[in-house]
């Protein structure tokens, strides 16, 4: 069977299927009840918030800082007023019983939301009925899908799992998932991204398929899924996935080591993150300081918009923590698949396409300016460079630039410091931005590429569509040669690249990075020490790969995977390929 690559590694393992649980349509109740039932709704509506606090106090510190946005959202969808008042005006005047009452909301909000064409946003009524649901079986008593303490290892399998479900999982058996529905930026794929638990989705008829199955295998970066498989062939694949463990334990050497070469040219390996709690953990992982903070992940873990100190605060803590280090902040990039309801961002049709990033920002430069105070006022805390999103031409940065002055005018003028070292770069993530990398360069300190936006406006594809998402890659010869001509551009004007989308972390692409000329590597820090294995054997002044003959004489994506993946092999690095 074959699905959505979600997250990835190697799993076998008995099959745990979640049924969903139904609920059954209730008798109306008397007009006497009506108090009754609205205190039972009450009751089991505190019950969950008490339950999703737990879940923050007991398992926050170990959960990244996405995952934990995630769990604060469903917190807040508790007192949405949508899910609340609504359910509570039917159980009022239409005399229906809690359960009911419940029931027919959220079906009816989800209708709307199934409606809109924005995925984002369409995905957000799983999270509806993943509140929903926790209310209705506190409601019932009835304890549903508990997975909370496993006593073997298991591979989960479901129409659609919820994010709650996951984060209070046994994370020590969990070790895979398979999902019916559900695409890469559903928040329980991001989750299942952040602990490193491989998993598949799109897999259709998956419940009735893989119930009655002896065992499940899934190779999450590739989308697979088989049963039952022979003892002799769970003996070949455990003896893989312990030998894949065992190399992630001999690469853990390279967590002190600095990214070099082996002509001794150094690479800096930096960390992808969201915040203050990612910041620690991609420092204990090894990480040369920060090359994309997605600082969009404060907003959207707030009810409201965070104030300028609070702002000020964590983009402190996050500089202090790489003191010694360069720490790449971005401003925040809303809108997309980024939605945050208190900016009352405008729905639509083509969200990807419309008012996100920096052109959100621009027009409402209020909150970029507050924004870009906190960041200034934090500068003198380490050594910040500050990286607008979305940009694709010099106009926008300019414009973004210009609100950067006025924020360091009115610094001045309030007495309060300000760093004189600075750095100012952008994103490209726009082949429109590629295709001007030198003009861009002229002004710019620093580019950082986007591979997943840069990859999907070139392609002219959605990724999480699963009709076309076989169309995604970044190994196609027009994104490489997009990507070149960054680099190119940047280098003829004594400026450094960085890469920061998932490319970057892509043990296939190493290699072929060097080819293009990237100065930085950021990624998730899981991927730090296989990536400075590759470079540590990569000679950039003598490369065995290469840019020219991999984009001319190679005629599409797959045949450069191909032969990437055959010069890993004769370096004996193949192996890493499957970590």
């Amino acid at each position: 069977m074959k699905g959505i690559a979600i997250s990835s590694g190697e799993a076998i393992a008995k099959p745990l299927v979640l049924e969903e649980v139904s609920f059954e349509d209730m008798l109306q109740i008397e007009t006497e009840d009506v108090e009754q039932e609205l205190k039972r709704f009450q009751v089991s509506r505190n019950h969950m918030k008490s339950y999703f606090q737990d879940l923050i106090r007991q398992r926050g510190a170990s959960l990244s800082e996405e995952a934990l946005a995630i769990i604060k959202i469903h917190l807040e969808f508790l007192d949405d007023p949508e899910l609340v008042e609504n359910t509570e005006e039917l159980i009022r005047e239409d005399q229906l019983c809690a359960e009911s009452a419940l029931i027919q909301n959220e079906r009816m909000i989800c209708q709307v939301l199934a409606e809109v064409e924005d995925e984002y946003i369409k995905e957000r009524a799983a999270d509806i009925k993943d509140v929903s649901k926790r209310i209705l079986l506190d409601l019932q008593g009835v304890k549903g899908n508990d997975i909370t303490i496993l006593d073997q290892d298991v591979i989960l399998v479901a129409e659609e799992l919820e994010p709650s479900q996951l984060v209070a999982g046994d994370a020590r058996h969990i070790k895979g998932i398979v999902c019916e529905k559900g695409g890469r930026t559903a928040h329980v794929a991001i989750i299942a991204r952040s602990m490193s638990i491989p998993a598949v989705f799109g897999i259709d008829q998956a419940v009735e398929k893989l119930k009655e199955a002896e065992n499940i295998y899934l190779h999450g970066s590739q989308g697979i899924v088989e049963t039952n498989k022979t003892v002799e062939e769970q003996k070949i694949i455990l003896d893989n996935i312990a030998r894949a463990d065992a190399l992630r334990k001999g690469l853990e050497p390279f967590s002190k080591q600095l990214g070099k070469t082996e002509d001794g040219q150094h690479i800096a390996i930096r960390a992808n993150i969201g915040g203050i709690a990612d910041a620690k953990r991609a420092k204990e992982a090894g990480a040369e300081g920060i090359g994309l903070f997605r600082t969009e992940f404060l907003f959207m873990e707030a009810s409201r918009m965070p104030s300028e100190e609070e702002q000020m605060e964590v983009y402190k803590s996050v500089l202090e923590t790489f003191s010694d280090a360069k720490v790449t902040i971005r401003t925040f990039d809303a809108g997309g698949d980024k939605q945050i309801e208190y900016l009352d961002m405008p729905i639509e049709t083509n969200p990807f396409l419309g008012c996100r990033a920096i052109r959100f920002c621009l027009k409402r430069k209020e909150l970029l300016k507050k924004q870009l105070r906190a960041l200034l006022r934090a500068s003198v805390y380490g050594h910040l460079r500050i990286m607008y999103p979305m940009i694709s031409g010099i106009g926008e940065f300019r414009e973004a630039n210009a609100v950067l002055e006025e924020a360091k005018q009115e610094l001045k003028d309030e007495g309060i410091p300000v760093a004189d070292d600075v750095e100012v770069g952008l994103m490209i993530e726009v082949p429109s931005a590629a295709l001007c990398a030198e003009t861009l360069a002229k002004e710019a300190d620093f580019f950082s590429i986007g591979s997943n936006d840069l990859t999907q406006y070139t392609m002219a594809v959605d990724r999480d569509n699963p009709n076309v998402s076989e169309l995604f890659t970044e190994f196609h010869p027009a994104v490489l040669k997009l990507i070149k001509m960054t680099v190119d551009g940047a280098h003829k004007h004594g400026k450094h690249v960085c890469i920061c989308g998932e490319f970057g972390g892509n043990t296939l692409a190493t290699r072929l990075l060097m080819a293009l000329g990237l100065d930085e590597l950021s990624m998730n820090p899981n991927s730090m020490n296989r990536v400075k294995k590759i470079l540590s054997l990569t000679n950039r002044e003598e490369p065995e790969i290469s840019y020219t003959y991999l984009t001319e004489e190679l005629s599409d994506a797959e045949e450069i995977k191909e032969t990437l993946k055959e010069d890993l092999i004769k370096k004996n690095l193949g192996a890493l390929l499957d970590l």
